[in-house]
């Protein structure tokens, strides 16, 4: 998805002909930060696969307007197929650097879960949502996930979906690796735990509902690398 325009790249949630008006950050960024002035040529993604190839034609810089030139709709990958539910970590940091990189990955859909061990109840969703745009437009991407409020683990599993469904942990050797399970022409749930692990109760609770347990590998994972390791799984063993 290289557009060969990384450092005129934008992000806007609507998309409609024949006009573009960028949002008060976006455009101080055009205007101010990369000084662009009528008649430069610019990208717009919406973050659902499309794209815009416009022209600056005014410079306000609370919200400066573009003239689209042309459109096209980008294919999702098999990101599009992967919803991952997590604990968000107790350093804001490293789960903004984890969202960061899914949006580079292009997954769907992202649920933050409060489960039993969870260090951390609350999130910032607008600065975490800025996050994930910049590195959408980074990136080059088309696709921004979608980012679910904070929920309980108990009501998350509770939730009737039509797809392959997995827990993810290292508390009991026997199960099988997620890269040999994974079935194809599929979408799928990952459930990734807090530091501390999912408890023996989690475990068999979403085995309840239709979870299955697997290991990511032999070593113990911080949270944010299992969920990279989870969803870079299923983007190279899914079909």
């Amino acid at each position: 998805m290289n557009f060969n325009h990384s450092d005129k790249f934008f992000y806007s949630e609507n998309i409609i002909e024949p006009h573009i008006l960028l949002g008060e950050e976006e455009s101080l960024h055009c205007i101010k930060v990369l000084r662009l002035t009528i008649g430069d040529q610019l990208m717009v993604t919406d973050g659902r696969g499309q794209i815009a190839n416009c022209i600056l034609i005014d410079t306000n810089t609370k919200s400066c307007k573009l003239e689209i030139i042309s459109k096209k709709y980008i294919q999702h990958n098999i990101g599009n197929k992967i919803h991952i539910a997590i604990s968000p970590t107790k350093n804001i940091n490293r789960f903004e650097w984890f969202l960061e990189k899914t949006v580079e990955l292009g997954i769907r859909e992202i649920t933050p879960i409060l489960t039993q061990r969870s260090e951390r109840d609350k999130l910032n969703v607008d600065r975490i949502h800025k996050k994930m745009i910049t590195a959408l437009k980074q990136s080059n991407n088309a696709f921004l996930p979608l980012l679910n409020p904070l929920v309980k683990f108990d009501d998350f599993i509770k939730q009737k979906n039509d797809v392959q469904k997995f827990i993810c942990h290292n508390k009991n050797n026997s199960i099988p690796y997620l890269k040999d399970v994974i079935a194809t022409d599929k979408n799928y749930i990952l459930l990734i735990g807090p530091e501390g692990g999912f408890t023996s109760t989690e475990v068999k609770h979403a085995e309840d509902f239709d979870y299955q347990q697997t290991l990511l590998g032999d070593s113990r994972y911080r949270t944010e690398t299992a969920g990279i390791l989870a969803c870079h799984t299923i983007h190279l063993c899914a079909k």
